[in-house]
């Protein structure tokens, strides 16, 4: 799969796992998904602040480029925020699993957002959608050829050839009209 199940798994628990025992501030590694998705945690007000850094700590002086040579040493500094000594990010979890990605058509997007769950049983094993939660997920774009054209792949083939696109939150995914795409992440 194009994209880390397992890795997003990883920054769940860490997630889940500094708020637990009230940190401050926490280091997650620097990958472009992760910076989008923290991204769209602070945007949403479950973290307080994102900032580039090393292993060491958050750039301070200057901020350093990442590139090819340096990027397994850059980390992303995450602010974590807290209210009356309780946590803004107080779940953080998969949705989709590594072992069963769920894909869904935009009709089953906008039934799971309205929380019509009963309707279709393709959406019977998934949790509604509770007030203050946020749902991320990743648009999943068709397979062309370099002519334009779809290519053919068998089932199987379909899902290992898949390309990613944009990674969103569901009312968005819905307003943007997103054909098909993968769950990701529940946070609240």
């Amino acid at each position: 799969m194009g994209m880390s199940l397992i890795k997003l798994g990883d920054l769940c628990a860490h997630m889940q796992n500094v708020t637990r025992t009230k940190n401050v501030i926490t280091k997650i590694p620097y990958t472009k998904l992760n910076l989008i998705i923290t991204y769209k945690l602070l945007m949403n007000g479950f973290i307080s602040s994102i900032q580039k850094g090393s292993v060491l700590g958050p750039d301070v002086d200057k901020t350093v480029t990442v590139t090819p040579d340096n990027i397994s040493t850059r980390r992303l500094w995450i602010g974590l925020k807290y209210r009356n000594n309780q946590s803004s990010l107080s779940k953080m979890s998969l949705i989709s699993k590594p072992s069963l990605p769920i894909r869904l058509t935009l009709p089953l997007l906008e039934k799971y957002a309205k929380n019509d769950l009963q309707s279709d049983p393709r959406l019977s094993g998934l949790e509604p959608i509770k007030p203050g939660e946020m749902v991320l997920v990743r648009e999943i774009l068709d397979n062309i050829d370099s002519k334009g054209k779809n290519k053919n792949f068998t089932l199987s083939d379909l899902y290992k050839n898949e390309n990613y696109g944009e990674v969103m939150e569901l009312h968005e995914a819905i307003a943007k009209r997103v054909q098909r795409s993968i769950l990701l992440i529940k946070a609240h």
